[in-house]
Formats: C-alpha cells, structure tokens, sequence
C-alpha cells in the first residue's frame, strides 16, 4: 500500500510532499494515520459541539462522502477530535482523545493490524497522542509517533514518527 506522503508544515496545516516536481509516495503508515487523525469526523448525534448556538443549525464537519450513508460504514473518515477544541485541561479531556483516536485508527484493525494509543498532558495548554501501528505483513514493522493537540488555538497538529522492525 502506497499513499501520497504529507508533511506538516510550521503555519499549522499538512501538504502533498513534492521533490524535484514530482508527488512522493508513503510507503508506510504516517500519512494515513495523519489523515485519520487530523481530518475532522462527522460528529454523533449525541456529541456536545463545540461553539453550538440556540437556534443555529450545528455544524457536524466531516467528510462530505461520510453525510447521509446508509450503508453502515463502521470507519468514517477522520476522527472526533476536533470535539475538543474548546474543552479544558482535565483528566476526562484527556481520556477522550484517546477513545477518539482509537475510534479514527480502528481501520487498522480491520486490515488485520494492530495498534496502541497512549494520551497524555505534555505541558500546560499541549495534549500529547503516543501511537505505535502496524499492519500485518511479511516485514511486520510498526511504526510510532507522537501527534501534539494544542487547546485553546484549534488543534495545532505535529506528528513526528520514527520506524523500527519488530524481532
């Protein structure tokens, strides 16, 4: 599996890596990971919203192909966590970034992969998500990244990642 790579960028936003003219491929995890947890869900009927006003519609974001399926799709694309944006820093906080990433990366497991997210406080205002994925495979490799959600400014993403081989 081969998707197009993405890099973050310093003004807080991810793009197509291009070298020499031509679009890198991603030969791993991390741009698919990036795109699961950074691309904002349809939010549930029942999930509080952030900035909802008396007698204005909410806005629910996810992916325009995600609104109005019937037909069951267990992994839209995306996750929840953009529901946290104007949340505070607390422990239950905490605890759902976690339930939302494990919910956006569940697609791992149903290609027959594994996954494992920790949440945690890093610093005041700074939420970090710790992710080791792998996919089934001859060469069994898992790969790891922290991705860092800031409160209080939009989520402000940066995934940094390494690659090691599993024995």
């Amino acid at each position: 599996m081969i998707d197009l790579a993405l890099t973050f960028s310093e003004a807080g936003d991810f793009d197509l890596s291009i070298v020499d003219g031509d679009l890198l491929g991603d030969e791993g995890l991390a741009s698919a990971i990036t795109v699961s947890l950074y691309s904002d869900r349809l939010a549930r009927e029942d999930d509080p919203l952030p900035g909802a006003m008396p007698g204005v519609k909410p806005d629910r974001r996810g992916w325009w192909g995600d609104l109005g399926r019937e037909d069951g799709r267990a992994n839209p694309i995306g996750s929840r966590l953009w529901l946290l944006d104007r949340e505070k820093e607390l422990p239950e906080t905490v605890n759902r970034a976690r339930e939302y990433a494990v919910e956006a990366l569940a697609w791992i497991a149903a290609l027959g992969g594994s996954f494992a997210v920790e949440a945690r406080d890093e610093r005041p205002a700074r939420l970090a998500l710790d992710v080791a994925a792998s996919l089934a495979g001859p060469d069994r490799r898992t790969e790891n990244w922290t991705a860092f959600l800031d409160y209080g400014r939009g989520w402000r993403a940066i995934l940094r990642g390494g690659t090691h081989v599993l024995d």
